[in-house]
């Protein structure tokens, strides 16, 4: 069963920033991206294989601060 997460991002300046957040969270498998730079944040909804602790780091490999909200 796939699992929903907020993740606070820190650091994104630009909607290119957001974009390529997003672009790399698909292409760790999650779906329903919702990516907001206002915000500050991304809504995911992830497969049962992937945590919130390996979104983050992917997140943080990509020169952002990410923790879920």
């Amino acid at each position: 069963m796939a699992k929903k997460y907020v993740i606070s991002i820190e650091g994104m300046h630009c909607a290119g920033c957001s974009g390529r957040v997003e672009k790399r969270l698909g292409a760790l498998g999650c779906t329903d991206i919702s990516v907001s730079l206002e915000a500050a944040s991304a809504q995911v909804t992830a497969p049962d294989t992937l945590t919130a602790a390996e979104i983050c780091s992917a997140i943080e490999m990509m020169g952002f601060s990410a923790k879920e909200a």
